[in-house]
This record gives structure tokens, C-alpha cells and sequence, in this order.
């Protein structure tokens, strides 16, 4: 369109050819506008007919004056139009969509969710259990998949009692029973003891990425820009329209071409540009710049979900302190050790950072285990038969009907008290910092399914005013956040994605700690990965900032609107010069979006 325009406009193309010219544009501009441009034809359609402007009404308002201006110069045969810089515009806009398309839906932009999402299963390797990324899961392969955990491939189960709950991809509550050599199929999760499945096809990477994309149960929030920019639409529509029949209607009886070109000009001008490809050029680069960073946001509405939080919730366990540097001790009985490898094959069916800090102290799990009748009740334990034990593992209250101010894991083996594990917990790395910057900008909370004996080393990190909760059952941490949300506070939780399903769909920011064994959590947010642990709070703060960079493309779209405005209401704008303006505004946007995020993230990290 732009080459057989071209002629025309430099005038020097005969009046015969300009007419041809001018309708085979025509030709090639109507798939732009009919197939190209019809989402958002569509959309302002809708929008009209439900008595709500939203931002597509004024795009849609620029499109068909340009289209039709242009008809009527072809037709007239004073011209070939502005098919050009229309068919420039529907580019740039589709450019936008798509950039925010692939920025949180495409595995291989830049986000190496392989390397640990949704998570890490335990591959026999040599006769003995290892912690094996998925990507690394090849036909054949042996799989041990545990109470709670995600079944990352198709599979054959060898050894086991599979239960499996399909509920968030299916809606379907009850769990599917299968037996030895029956085909499981990749997404559903294990609800009884561990089992073996042997891999029949590779890793679907993307299948799993749609259970965390389009989780049916996810919690749906109001995406708040999304309605102050159909607002801003709304009134910027009306505005638009009434200037342009101000402008038609003051140079009707002075000269009445003038009065059609002037209000085309004012109709072509005054493009909502900005507010249609700022968002996703600038907040889909920040998603794109997180997850080179090692934080991984569910979509570009998280960021504004994260940039309107007024209040924080931790959890304790798993979140601010790291299992892997626990250290622990056991008080009681003696245990001969067919016991203590009994214990370590009942602690293995668990992912919970009690149970995986009891296997620093326990023989190490054989190859070859079953364990039957498992049980594993969020928040209190576990229970399950380890040939001839009868073993529960949890905490004082489960075992013994009474709370313990101990952090620990008490132990019972066919019906007696043997004795409990102490653990002394140790902070995650980089705790201390995350929270003194967090500290002047949002209250804190802290939610610990455990005692009050780690509430005076809590209290040296944190500030003053923080409200600690502590013996919170998973349904507690769900009420408290409920609490919060009813006083008007926005509340972001942060948890790692054991028990905490409730809370993370609650809250309205769900973050879960990614560990190399944890389980895939289709109901939160954002993955953090637990490298990134430390820089967090500069994470959070880059999100904040960032809206500074969309402030900036709303104010240079005034800026750019009120000057072409002034010009085209006298007259001294052709519609022409308008159509060639409205591209380079939008090209000015994404260089903007794209550039500025990068700027600011070079000062942030």
C-alpha cells in the first residue's frame, strides 16, 4: 500500500493510474481492516452496545475515519487515501499484542522455566532417589511421585496405590483410582503414599504451562487498569467527537471543504495510541526482565496487581527459613534401625520442609520402599505403614493431643510415643535486608504454622508493629487474609506452596518459593525461584517504579494530542500530515516502553 501510495503523493502519477492505484489500495486495505483490525472493531462494538466506552471505541473511531476518509478520496479521485498510515497503525497495534502474547504465554522467551517449573521429580538413578529437573525426564525413566505432587509426564504405574486428582484441570473432585500398569496421565496429583511410574511419552512443557496460565479455579481479580483505561476511553471518546463537530460546525459557513478536512484531521489526530500500547510494550518488558531474573509473573495484570499492594503476609516455614540448613536433633527412645529407616521412607512421601529436613539425620532412603495406607493431613502430619511399623510423624498436637513450644517433628510407631525430632530452624539468606526495605514502604505479617519459640529471633529482623500469628492451620491463614482484604487493604502472600493453596488464591498477589523438589502450585501468581530470594525486594520495587514509565507515554499522548489538536482545529493539519504523525506516536510509545523499562532496570539491579 505505502509503494502504490508513494506516487501520489509526490504527484507524479497520472490522474488514469492514480485512480487504479487508488482502488487496488483499496483492495489490499480491506483484509487490514476487516480481518486484522476486527478484535478491536469487535470490542468497541460491544463496548457501544452495553452502554460502556472502553479504549477500543477511540481506536476503532481512528480506523474507520481513516478508512472511510480514504474511500471517499478514491471515490471522488481526489486521491489514493491514507490506506498506508492506517494499515502502519493496525501493525504497530498487533506488534503490541503480540509482544504481550509471547512476553507470559511463550515457553522460550527468555524465561527458563525448564530448569526447575512446575517442579523437580525423583528419579531413580543408580538405585537410589535423586532430585532431577524435568527436563532431564527421558522415556523409560523411573519416577517416584509422592502425596501432593504433580505427575510431570504420561506414565505406566509399576508400584503403588494411585490416587489421582485431576480436580484443577477436570473440576472434577474425586480422585481417579488406577492400578499396577494402568496409563497415568501427566497433571493430575498424587492424593495417597508415594508411587513409581515408569515415563511412556516426554514432558508436554507446554500442557503444564496451560495449567498455570488458565488454572479454571484461579481467583478472577478486577484488572484495575484495564478499568481506568476504558474510563479514560470513555471520556476521551466524547471528547474527541464533540471537538470534531465543534470544529466541523465553526468552519461549515466559512468554507465547507475546510470544515471536512479540519474535523478528518481531528478525528485522525487524537489517537488513544499511548493507552493502547503502553501497557503491553512496558509492563510486558518488565514480566520479560523479571524472568531473566528469576521471578516469573502469571501474566502483565500481576504487575499492577503488584504495584497496588498495601500490605505483606509471610509465611514462616519454608518461606523465611531455609530447610536445607536446619539443624536437627533427636530426644527420646532409642530406635533400632529398621525403625529409623522405616521413619526415613514415611518422610520421603512428604515434601514438607519438616519431613525434607528429617532425611539430613535418617538412612538414606533404599531404592527399593513401599509404603502403604499413606495419609498426609495439611498442617498436622503424616501416617502410613512402613512394613512392620505403623508410623505417624507430626506435630505435638497430631501425636500427642497437646501443643509443644518446640519446633519439631514428634514420632509415634505402632501406637507408642517414641520420642520427637527438635529443629532448629536457620533464616533463608538475604531475610534480614529484604525485610529492612520493605519495612518503610508496608505493613508486615507473619503466619507460622508452628509455635512461638522462634518469635524473639523474628522480632530482631523484623519491625516494630509486626503482627505475628503463630499454630495457624492452613484455614486460619486463608481467614486472616480474608480479615485484611474486608478492612480495604490489598495483600500480597508469600508462601512456598505447601498448604498455603487457600492463601494463595486468596491473597491478591500469591508468591510461592520455588525449591528444587517443590510442587507445582497452579494457584499462585508469581514463582520466585529461591536463587532470587535475596534480590526480592528490588524486584518489588522495579515493579513500583515502573509505572513511572506508563505516567511518562500518558503524558507524552497529552502532550502529542493537545499539539496535533491545535493544528487541526485551525485548519493548518492535513489529514495527510495526521495520518503520517499517528505511526510515528506510536512507534515513539514502544521505543519509550521498551527502552525506559531497561533504563530503569539497569538502576534497580
Amino acid at each position: 500500500i505505502m509503494l502504490l501510495s508513494f506516487p501520489d503523493y509526490i504527484g507524479t502519477v497520472e490522474r488514469n493510474y492514480a485512480s487504479i492505484f487508488g482502488w487496488i489500495i483499496f483492495v489490499f486495505s480491506l483484509p487490514v481492516v476487516f480481518y486484522s483490525a476486527w478484535d478491536y472493531l469487535k470490542s468497541a462494538s460491544l463496548s457501544i452496545r452495553s452502554g460502556r466506552l472502553n479504549i477500543d471505541v477511540p481506536v476503532t473511531l481512528g480506523i474507520l475515519t481513516l478508512f472511510f476518509r480514504s474511500l471517499y478520496e478514491i471515490w471522488s479521485g481526489s486521491g489514493t487515501g491514507y490506506l498506508d498510515s492506517l494499515s502502519g497503525f493496525v501493525f504497530f497495534l498487533l506488534i503490541g499484542r503480540w509482544f504481550q502474547d509471547i512476553t507470559y504465554s511463550s515457553m522460550s522467551f527468555d524465561r527458563d522455566y525448564k530448569s526447575y517449573f512446575p517442579i523437580a521429580v525423583m528419579k531413580r538413578k543408580q538405585g537410589e532417589w535423586q532430585s532431577t529437573a524435568i527436563r532431564n525426564i527421558d522415556i523409560g525413566d523411573e519416577l517416584l511421585i509422592r502425596d501432593g505432587e504433580l505427575i510431570p509426564a504420561d506414565g505406566e504405574l509399576i508400584s503403588g496405590r494411585a490416587r489421582i486428582d485431576y480436580s484443577f484441570v477436570t473440576g472434577e473432585a474425586e480422585p481417579v483410582r488406577k492400578e499396577i500398569g494402568d496409563k497415568v496421565l501427566a497433571g493430575g496429583r498424587q492424593r495417597a503414599e508415594s508411587i513409581r511410574l515408569r515415563v511412556l511419552e516426554e514432558v508436554d512443557q507446554s500442557y503444564l504451562t496451560r495449567l498455570w496460565d488458565q488454572d479454571p479455579f484461579h481467583m478472577p481479580r478486577a484488572n484495575r487498569l484495564q478499568q481506568l483505561l476504558d474510563r479514560i476511553g470513555k471520556y476521551f471518546t466524547w471528547g474527541i467527537i464533540a471537538i470534531a463537530v465543534l470544529t466541523l460546525a465553526y468552519w461549515w459557513r466559512q468554507d465547507l471543504g475546510m470544515a471536512f478536512i479540519a474535523a478528518t484531521a481531528v478525528l485522525i489526530i487524537a489517537c488513544p495510541c499511548a493507552l493502547a500500547l503502553s501497557t503491553p510494550f512496558t509492563y510486558g518488558n518488565v514480566v520479560r526482565i523479571l524472568g531473566q531474573k528469576g521471578m516469573f509473573l502469571r501474566n502483565i495484570q500481576t504487575v499492577t496487581q503488584l504495584q497496588d499492594i498495601t500490605h505483606i503476609v509471610f509465611d514462616k516455614t519454608g518461606t523465611l527459613t531455609d530447610p536445607e540448613r536446619d539443624q536437627v536433633e533427636y530426644v527420646g527412645r532409642p530406635m533400632i534401625p529398621s525403625q529409623r529407616e522405616a521413619l526415613a521412607i514415611l518422610a520421603v512421601q512428604s515434601h514438607h520442609p519438616m519431613s525434607r529436613a528429617l532425611l539430613q539425620v535418617l538412612p538414606t532412603v533404599p531404592g527399593e520402599h513401599s509404603c502403604t495406607d499413606f495419609e498426609e493431613l495439611p498442617g498436622k502430619g503424616t501416617s502410613g505403614r512402613v512394613g512392620e511399623w505403623r508410623l505417624r510423624l507430626g506435630s505435638a498436637k497430631y501425636i500427642l493431643g497437646s501443643a509443644s513450644s518446640e519446633t519439631g517433628v514428634w514420632i509415634e510407631i505402632n501406637g507408642e510415643y517414641y520420642g520427637h525430632f527438635t529443629i532448629q530452624t536457620a533464616l533463608r539468606g538475604g531475610t534480614k535486608e529484604i525485610i529492612d526495605s520493605l519495612a518503610g514502604d508496608y505493613p508486615l505479617h507473619v503466619l507460622s504454622g508452628d509455635g512461638e519459640q522462634d518469635r524473639e529471633r523474628l522480632e530482631t529482623i523484623f519491625p516494630a508493629g509486626t503482627a505475628y500469628h503463630f499454630k495457624q492451620e492452613p484455614a486460619d491463614k486463608l481467614d486472616y487474609i480474608q480479615h485484611l482484604q474486608k478492612r480495604g487493604n490489598r495483600v500480597l502472600f508469600i508462601g512456598d506452596g505447601l498448604n498455603d493453596a487457600g492463601a494463595l488464591r486468596q491473597a491478591d498477589v500469591g508468591i510461592v518459593i520455588s525449591h528444587s523438589s517443590q510442587q507445582f502450585s497452579p494457584s499462585s501468581d508469581v514463582i520466585l525461584d529461591v536463587r532470587a530470594w535475596a534480590p526480592f525486594a528490588r524486584f518489588l520495587s522495579y515493579v513500583k517504579k515502573s509505572k513511572t514509565l506508563l505516567y511518562l507515554a500518558f503524558i507524552f499522548a497529552a502532550l502529542y494530542n493537545l499539539i496535533g489538536l491545535f493544528f487541526a482545529v485551525q485548519g493548518l493539519l492535513s489529514p495527510v500530515v495526521a495520518a503520517i504523525l499517528m505511526p510515528l506516536s506510536s512507534i515513539s510509545i514502544i521505543f519509550l516502553g521498551f527502552v525506559g523499562s531497561y533504563f530503569l532496570a539497569y538502576f534497580r539491579f
